[in-house]
């Protein structure tokens, strides 16, 4: 039996009885999204199909809908029973930007991000950054689901991110690497199984901070603070982004990693904030990228829609549900326990948000809520009296502050935007071998709270599940 593949190109394999599509398919490299880990609940993984497939169950249906008639299969849940055509992209779409950042020759920096990649290379004197989908989100959406699918794939998974470098980065393989990760990221790259992260007490079988074959990996301070938050607060107090005696540094991705500063002591945690933020796991997501809503806004009684790049909306990024959100509570279309006024809102004539989507937002807010107030309460001091807050990541770029705090996402400070600080902190070590040095000696000054089994969590979890 054979599985073919039609986009800008066709390509072919041999496959058995029985097999997945998904599993064809990434024998071809052809990665989609499984926020859901392969388990035929999110619906992202869809593919246009024809040949000879399974029976569709009734949860695929249910998943699907009418999407059934046109032709569409979940890849994950659809059986290959003989010859089948799998039409669709190959490969995901690459963004590269010039930057000031000047980084020597024969050396790439990596931000390996849950969602997204984005690496730092030196071309002919200009710096690049090259940004593209982590393509082990077939794998799921997040940490913990990556951390389970490692157990049967760790090796694949290792190696699709290395082969989607060397694709996309010049002279990827021959250079020398600074990795810049969460502890579980890190670990699958460099072929560790992160299994124990899996269950109590979450602790990693390595937390990095040295060079090994080539390639200089971030410390790490705990199971699910990674070298990323490290590498990136280093950056930002290095450089004097942050000065205030207190103050809230938050990448706000998958994990949602935090970290409290007050008086010169440092307090983390990690949230398990879900895909969300970086526009995944909505039915509409993607990426904060032209054809983004960032933001909406009344207008003359009408819903004014801002897209990144001005062109027409094809898709919701992290910024853009939570303008969202904030405007329909505020008109009423959404309450504060989270009940959406109907099961599907438009945003656009093609673009709309779910009631589903909307429990993802709520889930993932909580616990970035929760986790903050209960680095506030072991640092003995209220939200209030955090002078600014510091927000690391893409999702800060296009967020509407004031938005961010009515819904309850984040304290009522000044918030302020630093961009990819994980990248920049590692692009910071190959300006001067003594940096390395400085940040593992760093890492060591910050203070880890495991929130899985925290009491205080787990209360105040509840308290920040409204929209207020």
């Amino acid at each position: 039996m054979k599985l073919t593949y039609v986009s800008e190109s066709t390509s072919f394999c041999d496959v058995k009885y029985g097999e997945s599509i998904a599993d064809a398919l990434l024998k071809l490299g052809v990665s989609h999204d499984a926020p859901c880990g392969g388990n035929g609940k999110c619906g992202k993984c869809r593919v246009l199909c024809e040949g000879e497939v399974s029976v569709p169950d009734d949860e695929e249906k249910n998943v699907l809908g009418k999407l059934i008639n046109d032709g569409y299969r979940l890849a994950c849940k659809a059986k290959i029973c003989g010859d089948v055509t799998v039409y669709g992209k190959t490969a995901d779409d690459c963004t590269v930007q010039n930057s000031d950042l000047a980084i020597p020759d024969g050396v790439v920096c990596v931000d390996l991000g849950t969602t997204y990649i984005t690496a730092a290379k030196n071309c002919d004197g200009i710096t690049r950054f090259y940004t593209f989908k982590n393509p082990q989100s077939v794998y799921g959406a997040d940490v913990i689901s990556r951390v389970s699918s490692s157990e049967d794939h760790l090796d694949e998974m290792s190696a699709c991110v290395k082969k989607r470098l060397c694709e996309v980065v010049p002279d990827f393989e021959k250079s020398k690497k600074i990795i810049s990760a969460n502890t579980v990221m890190q670990l699958i790259y460099d072929k560790k199984s992160p299994a124990s992260l899996g269950y109590y007490p979450y602790e990693s079988p390595d937390l990095f901070g040295y060079e090994k074959d080539g390639i200089t990996y971030m410390p790490c301070i705990g199971g699910f603070v990674g070298g990323d938050v490290v590498s990136g607060l280093f950056y930002a107090l290095h450089t004097g982004k942050i000065t205030e005696k207190t103050a809230l540094y938050i990448d706000i991705g998958t994990n949602g990693e935090t970290v409290l500063i007050h008086n010169g002591r440092m307090l983390s945690c990690a949230m398990a904030a879900g895909p969300c933020f970086e526009g995944a796991g909505l039915e509409c997501g993607m990426r904060a990228q032209k054809g983004a809503v960032s933001a909406v806004k009344e207008e003359n009684g009408k819903l004014s829609v801002s897209v990144i790049g001005d062109t027409k909306a094809t898709g919701i990024c992290g910024s853009g549900i939570v303008s969202i959100i904030s405007h329909f509570l505020k008109t009423g279309k959404l309450s504060p326990s989270g009940l959406l006024e109907k099961e599907k809102l438009f945003i656009t004539d093609d673009v709309y948000i779910t009631r589903k989507d909307i429990r993802s937002l709520q889930s993932a807010k909580a616990a970035i809520g929760a986790g903050i107030s209960v680095l506030c309460k072991r640092m003995g001091i209220a939200k209030s009296d955090i002078d600014a807050v510091y927000i690391a990541g893409t999702f800060g770029e296009y967020l509407d502050k004031e938005a961010a705090v009515s819904i309850g996402l984040l304290p009522d400070s000044e918030c302020k935007t630093l961009g990819n600080c994980s990248l920049f902190g590692a692009c910071l070590c190959t300006q001067d071998e003594s940096v390395f040095d400085k940040i593992c000696t760093f890492a060591r000054k910050i203070e880890y709270i495991e929130l899985s089994d925290d009491d205080e969590f787990t209360d105040e979890y509840i308290n920040a599940s409204f929209f207020e």
